[in-house]
């Protein structure tokens, strides 16, 4: 541990410590989800041990009784105790300063973690890391909530939406992807959920989770994951999308005056978004790298990572590919739970769709691996382009150009159904779908 940062806060652990001594029921408020093995410094550590013996064993906590469990274990400070309870008044409140604790006690762990991935220490032991990932990040979430509380919660939620309906506004920290449509049949994405976006090859699925992060990063934060795309890349296509510049001629550098000063507003404007980009390479690095991340955001409100693509994660040691995509969702479905994010991850479909006949529309059992995905995900949500099977006209006639289909097939709160949403492949980009007067 000695070569890696030292994420501690020794002061804040002696004030937290010196409140539960002079404030007898404040520990009662942390010692659900507080452990001394939070604690940076040894003595801390010992001298909150103390306190909850204190509490368990006789119901009060006092300075004897903290001293006399010290000297126990061969530590002899009272003057520490004095300073702590000294510091008592640094803080007004016990919660947050708790939760730093205890995030920083989560990096430090991490860093020790990551450090064993690449020294490559556990390079034959990618369950154990995982398991030991899950391990960190669940420490210190209290699970348990009374009923009132519950319902409180429930009722504020609802006199939120029901007020946000009536005045025609967003719904607070609810994640919207722009798209009209999807958000009204779906009342948004939220936190704590997994959502898979999938498609056979030409159906827009990068697209849509490019414009689908665009529109997101305007109110939250956003983490892209790309195997087959490097970030600057990713960063060009976005700018192509946003300035409405056909990439084919950002490409080749058949850009007009117009188009290049179009085209670098829109680098600007990406620049300016709430987003970051990484290369995955197995479920565990990605774990790692979540996790980081998350710690430099608002832990108390949305984020959202989209993964691109599902398939293209590996698990090693899990065997064959359908236990792989097991552990793949079941791990993204476990980080969006315990880090309070949005996990949205593309999905390949299987060649089933073009051996079948008729109109070539997916179903579940098309998602490759589908029994585990289909179980682990909040939502489901097939793209499909009837242009590109070549169906000209609809079924009522009208012509498909542009025109995609977003079939929600589940969605956990939220209704199924297809909605229809524009596709202008030259930008890369889904716009909201207008009966065909879109300009593709």
């Amino acid at each position: 541990m000695g070569e890696l940062t030292q994420i501690h806060d020794i002061e804040l652990e002696a004030a937290i410590l010196g409140r539960i001594i002079t404030i007898k029921d404040e520990i009662l408020l942390v010692a659900d989800k507080l452990k001394p093995l939070h604690f940076s410094s040894n003595l801390n550590a010992h001298v909150y041990k103390a306190c909850v013996d204190c509490v368990t064993e006789g119901g009060i906590i006092d300075i004897n009784g903290i001293q006399n469990r010290l000297k126990k274990n061969g530590i002899r400070d009272p003057v520490a105790l004095m300073g702590m309870i000294d510091l008592a008044d640094n803080i007004r409140s016990i919660d947050d300063p708790v939760n730093r604790i205890i995030r920083m006690w989560k990096q430090r762990e991490l860093e020790s973690l990551a450090k064993s991935i690449l020294s490559r220490k556990l390079q034959n032991a990618p369950g154990f890391a995982q398991d030991k990932l899950y391990e960190i990040m669940s420490e210190g979430e209290s699970s348990s909530e009374s009923i009132n509380t519950s319902a409180a919660k429930a009722l504020e939620e609802t006199e939120l939406k029901v007020a946000a309906f009536r005045n025609n506004e967003r719904l607070p920290n609810v994640i919207y992807s722009g798209l009209s449509d999807l958000d009204s049949r779906t009342a948004g994405f939220k936190s704590g959920e997994l959502y898979i976006l999938a498609g056979r090859p030409g159906m827009g699925k990068s697209s849509l989770k490019r414009t689908m992060a665009i529109n997101i990063a305007e109110d939250f934060p956003v983490k892209i994951f790309s195997k087959e795309m490097v970030p600057s890349e990713i960063s060009n296509l976005m700018a192509c999308s946003i300035s409405e510049v056909n990439s084919m001629n950002v490409r080749r550098g058949s850009l007009s005056d117009g188009e290049l000063n179009a085209y670098t507003d829109g680098i600007v404007k990406v620049s300016s978004l709430n987003i970051e980009f990484d290369i995955i390479t197995d479920i565990i690095n990605l774990s790692v790298s979540v996790k980081k991340w998350r710690m430099r955001t608002d832990t108390a409100k949305p984020a959202v990572v989209f993964v691109d693509y599902l398939q293209q994660i590996s698990a090693q040691g899990k065997g064959s590919k359908h236990l792989e995509i097991a552990a793949i969702t079941d791990t993204l479905k476990q980080i969006a739970i315990s880090m309070n994010i949005c996990v949205i991850a593309l999905a390949q479909l299987s060649r089933a769709v073009e051996s079948r006949g008729g109109d070539k529309r997916p179903i579940l059992s098309d998602l490759r691996e589908s029994g585990n995905i289909e179980q682990d995900a909040d939502g489901v949500i097939f793209i499909y382009r009837p242009e590109y099977y070549g169906f000209e006209t609809d079924e009522d006639g009208c012509s498909t150009e542009g025109m995609a289909e977003l079939d929600i097939a589940k969605f956990r709160g939220g209704q199924i159904g297809v909605v229809r949403a524009g596709f202008v492949g030259k930008y890369g980009k889904f716009v909201n779908w207008q009966n065909n007067e879109n300009v593709f």
